[in-house]
């Protein structure tokens, strides 16, 4: 370990001691998606607001240095409400009580504030999006769902070249016990069908959404849901209402930071530039016959959402 990764050790050892289990300020809000989404851009703009303290990910397996031959069945792994996992567990219990570690990427001055600070937690999450249920049963956040076209979202994962990646993960989900048993239970013959990278970059997006969708309608109806489309295509509305919505403090300089980072000339870096072009964006990168692919196998999920004609025109 260098002197750096010593010096920025030591630093979350100290902190985390002076903070103990609390020192925190308010209900958190965690943010969630699949991946792709939106969640990062919605997380980033959230966290504008004063008196937040924002981990993007905590969960993330590169990030937590996992061996590279444990980094894949994070991204597919389902855990019951009463379930049990230490990894999970670990690392969003640290970021809920406001804990910093390596993989959390909080700057050595966040934490040092966080000494003397009672922040309100905001996380943003990814990999454990399909045990929301499970996140909620144990640290009762105010859930914030972002959903984003299943075209778009196959569009993206293509374009990343991750399709032998999403073909493992969907066989996980289709085999995982508790899945079956549950939100899949009736469409085994469906799933068994299905072999070729863009049905399975599909059917890994519909059993993750159709699992939390699922519990939202029959248990969570608080979970606030957001389609990124709604947000790109009027994102200074769409996010003051989500700050009015979650209690946090709206400003000029967050408005001015939105409109910068949605224009067509923005910088690269940006999250998300000229947001309203990428909405449909993902018509040019597919051809009729794969957009009939996607509906074919997202059809028998009956999802509330993407689901009607005028979604896929």
């Amino acid at each position: 370990m260098n002197t750096s990764s010593a010096l920025y050790s030591l630093g979350c050892r100290v902190s985390n001691g002076v903070v103990g289990g609390g020192r925190i300020t308010g209900r958190p809000i965690f943010v969630t998606g699949n991946g792709r989404s939106g969640t990062t851009w919605l997380g980033e703009t959230l966290a504008r607001a004063p008196g937040l303290l924002y981990y993007r990910e905590p969960c993330h397996p590169e990030r937590n240095r996992m061996p590279p031959d444990r980094i894949d069945p994070i991204w597919s792994r389902y855990l019951p409400p009463d379930g049990r996992d230490p990894y999970f567990e670990q690392r969003l219990d640290a970021a809920f009580r406001g804990h910093a570690w390596h993989g959390s990427g909080l700057k050595p001055g966040t934490i040092l504030r966080r000494t003397v600070t009672r922040p309100r937690i905001l996380i943003k999450e990814v990999a454990s999006f399909v045990s929301l249920e499970w996140v909620v049963a144990r640290w009762d956040p105010e859930v914030l769902i972002i959903l984003r076209h299943p075209a778009a979202y196959a569009a993206s994962v293509q374009a990343m070249d991750q399709n032998r990646q999403e073909m493992t993960r969907f066989q996980r989900l289709r085999a995982d016990p508790y899945l079956r048993a549950g939100p899949l239970a009736d469409l085994h013959d469906h799933l068994a069908g299905i072999d070729d990278p863009l049905g399975a970059i599909a059917a890994s997006w519909a059993i993750r959404t159709r699992t939390v969708m699922q519990a939202r309608r029959q248990r969570h109806p608080d979970w606030r849901v957001i389609r990124y489309e709604d947000l790109a295509g009027n994102p200074v509305t769409e996010f003051r209402m989500l700050y009015d919505a979650l209690g946090l403090e709206w400003s000029a300089g967050t408005e001015r930071w939105i409109g910068e980072r949605t224009r067509s000339d923005a910088p690269a870096t940006a999250t998300i530039r000229k947001s309203s072009d990428r909405i449909r964006s993902w018509k040019t990168a597919f051809s009729d016959r794969d957009i009939a692919r996607l509906r074919a196998v997202l059809d028998p999920f009956d999802l509330p959402v993407y689901a009607s004609d005028a979604d896929w025109a």
